[in-house]
Order: C-alpha cells, then sequence, then structure tokens
C-alpha cells in the first residue's frame, strides 16, 4: 500500500474513531465519566478504538506482518493479565475499589453503611457485629450537586447486636432507640446523643440507633435489643424527615424478592471502572453548584447551608401504623419502663425562618405540622412526648449551628443540646 493510501486511511479511521465518541454519548443522570458516558458505554468505545488501533497498526505498519501481529498479541496479553491481576482481589476476596478510589456515587454514610450491611430476615439489614470502619464520607446532601463538598471523618465500631456501642452491654439504665439521628456516624463516638445523655443523667446507656430505619425495624429492635437489657428508660426519637416515608418503604422492601442492601455489583467494585472514574473526576472541571443545590441553598450567618427534600404529605396508612407501632412499644414497656417519644426534627424545621438568600425551592416550603400533631396523639395516648424543635431552635438563635451545613443530620452541638433537652425532660 503506497504512503498516499496509508494515510487516507489513517484519516478515515481517525474520522471514525471521533464519530464513533461523539455519537455513542450517554449523556444522563448514569453518565458519570467526563458527565458524558456511562461504564458500559465507555468500555465499547474504549473497546473499538482500541482494536482500530491495532488493526491499523497490523495492516499499515512498515515492518513485516508476522512480526506487527506478534507484538500485538504480546501487547494485549500483557494488558489483559495485568487487568486480571489487578481484577483478582475484587472477584476473589470482595474488595471494592470504590473505598480505594473514593468513587462511590453517593459518598455519605447511609448509602456507605446500607452497603455494607449483614442481611437480616426481619430487619432486611443490621451492620455486621463486632466490626469497625474508618474513613472519609461525604455529607448527604452533597448529592444534590453541592461545588466541592467537604469531606468528614468517620470511625465507628459495633457491638455484638451491629449497634454503635464500645462494649457488649449486658444492661443499662437508658436505651436510645432511632435510626440514623441516633447511631451519629458522623460525629465522634463521645459526642453522640446517647454518649452525652448517659454523663448528664449520670446513667448507663445503650445506643440502639440504626441508619435507614423505619418504625417498624425500630420496633424490632425494642424486643430483640433493648427489652433484654431490662433499661429503666426507653428513649424512642421519630424524625420527622422521613419516619412516615419509611413505613411504606419497609413494606415494599419486606415483600420484595430483592429485600436487602446487598454490596456493589463485580462491575461497580472493580479496578477498571472505577480506575477511570477517578481519572474522570480529577480531569473534568467543577462545574458549580447545581441548579438543585443553589435551589436547596440558604444562608445562616455568613454560611450557606443545605436543605433535603421538602416534607411531603403522609397517607392514613403510614400515620396508622406509626401510632400503632409507638402504641405497642409503649405496652411492652409499661408499667416498669418508663417510655419516651423524643421527636427529632428536619433541618428546615428547626433553620427555616432564621436563613436567608432562600433558593427557589425554599421559597415555597412550609414547617411542618408533624410535631404538633404526633405530640397531640402522644398527649391522647398517655405516652410522654418531648419535642426537640425548641431546643434546637433556640440554640440556633444563639449562634450555634446544630446540623451540618451540607448534610441532614446533627453536628456534636446538634447531639449536646438534644442530649441536654431529653436529660431536662426525663429528670422531671
Amino acid at each position: 500500500m503506497t504512503f498516499g493510501r496509508r494515510s487516507v486511511v489513517r484519516a478515515a479511521l481517525a474520522v471514525g474513531v471521533v464519530l464513533l465518541w461523539w455519537l455513542n454519548d450517554t449523556t444522563g443522570p448514569y453518565a458519570v465519566f467526563w458527565g458524558s458516558y456511562n461504564f458500559r458505554t465507555l468500555a465499547l468505545n474504549l473497546g473499538i478504538t482500541w482494536l482500530s488501533l491495532c488493526g491499523s497498526y497490523v495492516a499499515l505498519g512498515g515492518d513485516e506482518r508476522r512480526l506487527r501481529w506478534t507484538r500485538v498479541l504480546l501487547l494485549n496479553a500483557v494488558c489483559v493479565a495485568c487487568v486480571a491481576a489487578g481484577e483478582v482481589p475484587t472477584v476473589l476476596f470482595g474488595h471494592d475499589y470504590r473505598d480505594t478510589f473514593h468513587t462511590w456515587r453517593e459518598e455519605s454514610w447511609l448509602a456507605r453503611a446500607t452497603a455494607l450491611n449483614k442481611p437480616d430476615e426481619e430487619l432486611l439489614h443490621i451492620h455486621w457485629p463486632h466490626t469497625s470502619w474508618e474513613g472519609s464520607v461525604r455529607g448527604n446532601l452533597a448529592a444534590l450537586g453541592i461545588s466541592d463538598p467537604p469531606w468528614h471523618g468517620v470511625s465507628v465500631s459495633y457491638d455484638r447486636n451491629g449497634f454503635r456501642n464500645d462494649t457488649d452491654l449486658e444492661g443499662v439504665d437508658v436505651a436510645v432507640i432511632g435510626d440514623s439521628f441516633v447511631e451519629g456516624a458522623i460525629v465522634r463516638a463521645g459526642d453522640t446523643f446517647s454518649r452525652q445523655l448517659a454523663v448528664l443523667v449520670g446513667a448507663s446507656t445503650v445506643n440502639l440507633g440504626q441508619a435507614a430505619y423505619g418504625p417498624q425495624q425500630e420496633l424490632l429492635v425494642l424486643e430483640r435489643f433493648a427489652r433484654p437489657l431490662a433499661p429503666r428508660v426507653v428513649i424512642w426519637c421519630v424524625f420527622g424527615g422521613n419516619d412516615l416515608l419509611d413505613v411504606t418503604l419497609y413494606e415494599q422492601a419486606r415483600d420484595s424478592a430483592a429485600r436487602v442492601h446487598l454490596p456493589g455489583t463485580v462491575s461497580q467494585r472493580s479496578l477498571t471502572r472505577n480506575a477511570l472514574l477517578r481519572l474522570s473526576i480529577h480531569t473534568t472541571p467543577d462545574p458549580g453548584p447545581s441548579a438543585t443545590a443553589r435551589a436547596q441553598r440558604g444562608t445562616l450567618r455568613d454560611e450557606h447551608v443545605w436543605f433535603g427534600r421538602n416534607t411531603a404529605p403522609w397517607s392514613d396508612h403510614q400515620w396508622q401504623v406509626l401510632t400503632d407501632t409507638l402504641r405497642e412499644a409503649h405496652s411492652q414497656c409499661a408499667p416498669t419502663v418508663r417510655f419516651v417519644v423524643a421527636y427529632v426534627p428536619r433541618k428546615f424545621t428547626v433553620y427555616g425562618d432564621l436563613v436567608t438568600d432562600k433558593g427557589t425551592a425554599l421559597q415555597a416550603w412550609t414547617r411542618t405540622t408533624l410535631p404538633a400533631e404526633l405530640g397531640a396523639w402522644c398527649q391522647e395516648a398517655d405516652i410522654r412526648f418531648c419535642d426537640l424543635t425548641p431546643a434546637l431552635r433556640k440554640a440556633t438563635l444563639d449562634g450555634v449551628q446544630t446540623y451540618h451545613p451540607d448534610d441532614t443530620h446533627w453536628n456534636a452541638e446538634g447531639h449536646r443540646v438534644a442530649a441536654e433537652a431529653v436529660a431536662e425532660f426525663i429528670g422531671r
């Protein structure tokens, strides 16, 4: 083949490769590679491009063709061997390269914890007993598209039952039941609500908080883990953000074949995928905050704070399940154990009318009536009710931020304020 023909063929191949990448663009929510490709499309494009390069070298190279074939086959064999060696930890030992490269789709503790949990027939999932985890996570509102969100250090250890306690307890004075607010994974163990409450009331406490739990699971926690410890007081924390929604999510998951949080697929955990994703992250300019992040952002004392979704209306069924669950929990505790419902407000309930420069979404949000309605129901049911909203709002008015700016959960100060409010309530 003449030099001119070779040049034309090479130019045609180059144009073909460019068209391949241009036309095979999958821009959308799953296009996490350079904002244009999902992993399947990226792998296909890379494979075709590589085969085109190899084929053009074999067909158009200047050396003897047999030598060119040998070089190409040897190079491909080395590449395959290197990739296979790198994937051995994933395939044989379950290693997750998302940890190595910090490439989780959502880097929050909620996403990380539930992906690592042990399946449970009744609870659906629970932390593995006697395990620990240390690393860095993003706030769960980073998923809104916050520009360059900070990392939060996490160091957690779990007891024999999979809860965040330093030791295996045989008996306690106070049991605290709830979801991720009670677990408090993105604050130090000593700063959690349950540990600070123990200091304030001078009594032993057990942290029975578990990320992504709702009312039905928390009743099982009371039966399986709290009552055997014979506490004198049970604090049941109801989160106003999603506990009612969790009623439905639990029912759907319980009745589903895919009912537990499973580790990612081999593809999601692989070295190849996550190395490419890390390269993509490093070489993609920061686009700035997304439209959603701007719409759900406000300013509190010259600092940007972000908020999750607006409070959704709850159904009669969700309300019935929540109240039936609380009534059953109270019945199991009575008459020897004091049962207290503590209402944990959403960040917007506390900060909503205190922030300025509200984004367009926040301007349409209103404060929920849930604490008032739940308090009235508890009074009728003769259940002690402690609304933490006033204490958290007072602290905020006094200049104390009680929630992480980029997360829906309390910071260490929020845990302190909540513990002080509950300690005062149960001391009456």
